[in-house]
């Protein structure tokens, strides 16, 4: 089962506690360093707060260890969905981060500026690299049984991460498209699932944050979904920050 089904599976364990949810279309606030960030919540979306720490192990595992998760994004119909005892797919979510190495720093625009050269002229480096760390943390979790698998799953592969454009950039923000695939294995048996993503770098209050936005990829209306969220959380970033 790919990384969104994986979140599935302990879906049951936050969303039956609504006391334990930020309300879709509010705001939850993370901070960095000394600075209090707001981190818009999508329409249809919740995000768990501290009293689901299964579902914040899971998103720490898959983010690199050289960011810091600052939310995990999920939509609120799974909540209506577990209550019946269903575990549906999570074909769609968002991870929101922050490099560990800036915390402390405060950037200027012009800063910001200088960082988006280098994103433009290297970024499929840069996801090259983060990819086989987090392999490495999905196999310490596989060895572990850390991770909420089926019994079953004896391997779970994240492919390479191609960045096919630069689709939005703003003076505090620059967004990327980029396509890849989980691959798992149960048994003899071999599963792969398309994924579309949109990474964002935006520059909020002085602070470096990612926003990733993910979806299953089933037809272009995936991509289409993927562009339009990621403008709509960078307009309302910029309006509550």
């Amino acid at each position: 089962m790919p990384i969104p089904v994986i979140l599935a599976a302990v879906a049951s364990l936050f969303l039956i506690s609504s006391s334990n949810i930020h309300a879709a279309g509010t705001s939850a606030v993370a901070k960095i360093d000394s600075v209090s960030v707001s981190l818009p919540i999508p329409p249809t979306f919740t995000e768990p707060s501290a009293g689901a720490p299964e579902v914040r192990t899971l998103g720490e595992t898959i983010t690199p260890p050289t960011n810091r998760l600052l939310a995990i994004l999920v939509p609120v119909r799974y909540e209506t969905q577990t209550r019946f005892g269903n575990i549906p797919e999570l074909d769609r979510y968002f991870l929101i981060q922050t490099p560990r190495k800036s915390e402390t720093s405060s950037w200027t625009t012009a800063d910001f500026s200088k960082l988006k050269a280098i994103l433009r002229a290297q970024h499929q480096q840069f996801l090259n690299r983060a990819t086989p760390q987090i392999q490495g943390l999905i196999d310490s979790k596989l060895q572990d049984k850390s991770l909420a698998l089926d019994p079953g799953v004896t391997d779970l592969r994240v492919g390479e991460i191609r960045v096919q454009e630069i689709f939005d950039e703003k003076p505090r923000s620059i967004s990327l498209l980029a396509l890849t695939k989980y691959t798992v294995r149960t048994g003899d048996k071999i599963q792969e699932q398309p994924m579309a993503m949109a990474y964002t770098t935006q520059l909020i209050k002085g602070k470096i944050v990612f926003f990733y936005a993910y979806s299953y990829l089933r037809s272009p209306a995936d991509i289409d979904w993927i562009r339009r969220q990621t403008r709509l959380w960078i307009n309302r970033v910029d309006a509550e920050n």
